[in-house]
């Protein structure tokens, strides 16, 4: 009886070990999705990556060739860095990428420290552009995900703007302006 028990011993303990790896294997797999973000001529200006964490999605910029001084960075909900035709019969350079990712129609420009039932999902942190062009940052922000569900980002895109976003609603986007680089946001 002793031998049985031992052996039933050991396949428990031997299960319970694969399950820890089997656990621990799903966890080292996090969702990402990845936006090579092009300015209005098509140059490649570098990639915007989006993981999803257990503290929300981290967001990885790593880009040159833009402006000095902060810029609008948004989510977009049309995955289409086109230009379009506005009301005005004016060219929107990006404009086929649409208002700004609000999956919950709050209508609200109310910024990145909001959750995304109070405002834009798609509301992120001005992006601060060093001397040189350069934005390399990384930030966690809770509301989006890579993950499907009515928060995903995938299959939208990431747009700078011209100007430094003030989070409100007027002017309109915050005054944030014109699209001046867009990427479409991909799962890798």
């Amino acid at each position: 009886m002793k031998r049985f028990t031992t052996g039933l011993i050991f396949f428990f303990v031997l299960g319970i070990q694969i399950l820890s790896i089997q656990v621990v294997s799903v966890q080292a797999q996090e969702a990402v999705a990845v936006a090579a973000l092009q300015d209005n001529t098509g140059a490649e200006l570098g990639t915007v990556t989006f993981t999803d964490t257990p503290e929300g999605l981290e967001v990885t910029v790593a880009v040159s060739g833009l402006p000095t001084g902060k810029r609008g960075f948004h989510v977009h909900t049309m995955g289409d860095c086109a230009a379009s035709i506005n009301d005005q019969g004016m060219e929107v350079m990006h404009g086929a990428a649409g208002a700004h990712f609000d999956p919950y129609e709050t209508e609200n420009h109310a910024g990145p420290e909001v959750d995304s039932q109070t405002g834009h999902a798609g509301d992120l942190p001005n992006l601060e552009v060093a001397e040189d062009g350069t934005a390399s940052v990384t930030f966690i922000t809770t509301k989006m995900t890579v993950a499907e569900g009515e928060t995903s980002l995938v299959g939208r895109s990431i747009m700078v703007h011209a100007n430094e976003d003030n989070y409100t609603n007027e002017p309109a986007n915050g005054g944030s302006g014109d699209r001046i680089a867009c990427g479409v946001i991909e799962l890798q």
